[in-house]
């Protein structure tokens, strides 16, 4: 409806819609009904903007639906492109009022091969990881460390501990470093032990939140969640309390194959975990 109105302003203007839902084949579908838009784009925006921008031929771009002159769209090349992380900018916390905010969210990884089906990350991101480098993260908390006097930072990525390598490596640049900032992180317990949590509480890390989802069988088979070790949880949850790292466990509740009792038993697994914060 926002478009709609702009368009009557600017007749001429050029619109392209971008977004990490437009993974889903059914949201584009729905956006091509409309034929509001010139242009639909279904690869990662950071890896063609500069393509969207200053190329004349749209044909040749990766993941773009474009209206034709006979009011169809088309994607001539309808692979997604995939952004290098590596090759990111830093984050333009100048361009807002960051001064009003309680923590710095970067990003230092995507894809999630893990694929419950349930999961925006897989939805968004697609199932391959890709990551920065170690010194690429340090150089974007360093950055933030200094320009803009951060102290606290969540890393947002899908599992952030799922190359293991990577994470050692980047705790110990951090403890080298010494950038006197604390950070949590989201990421998968079967990629979690008590020596990495361990390393990572002293590079920063003081918040780790994880999945647990459901104690239902039925509904963890549906939703294709593989990891049901709730032991291998019970035990890293109890290494965070010792060192004083907080922890927050994700449910959800009535997703298909849910019962009554299936809500019952998840929210006995909650209590039984006793992680410092769960989200329902």
């Amino acid at each position: 409806n926002i478009v709609e109105r702009i368009k009557v302003i600017w007749p001429d203007t050029t619109f392209y819609v971008f977004g990490p839902l437009f993974s889903s084949q059914e949201l584009v579908d729905y956006v091509k009904g409309k034929k509001l838009f010139d242009g639909i784009v279904i690869s990662e925006i950071e890896s063609v903007i500069i393509d969207i921008i200053e190329k004349q031929d749209v044909k040749s771009i990766s993941g773009l639906y474009y209206l034709n002159m006979h009011g169809s769209y088309v994607c001539d090349k309808p692979d997604r492109k995939l952004v290098d992380m590596e090759k990111l900018p830093f984050l333009a916390y100048e361009l807002v009022d960051y001064k009003k905010i309680d923590r710095f969210i970067i990003q230092t990884s995507r894809g999630c091969p893990k694929a419950c089906n349930y999961c925006p990350y897989y939805l968004a991101q697609g199932n391959m990881f890709r990551a920065m480098s170690p010194g690429r993260v340090v150089d974007e908390m360093r950055n933030l460390s200094e320009n803009f006097e951060a102290r606290y930072v969540l890393i947002h990525d899908a599992i952030f501990s799922l190359d293991k390598k990577r994470v050692i490596e980047l705790c110990d640049l951090l403890i080298k470093e010494k950038l006197n900032i604390e950070w949590e992180c989201e990421t998968h317990m079967l990629h979690l032990d008590a020596r990495l949590i361990r390393l990572m509480y002293d590079a920063g890390n003081r918040k780790i939140n994880f999945g647990v989802e459901s104690a239902n069988e039925e509904v963890l088979k549906r939703a294709n969640r593989k990891f049901r070790n709730w032991d291998r949880i019970n035990k890293n949850i109890r290494v965070c309390k010792t060192l004083g790292v907080k922890t927050t466990a994700f449910f959800i509740l009535a997703l298909p194959g849910e019962t009554v009792k299936g809500v019952y038993a998840t929210i006995k697994l909650a209590r039984e975990l006793a992680p410092d914060a769960c989200h329902f």
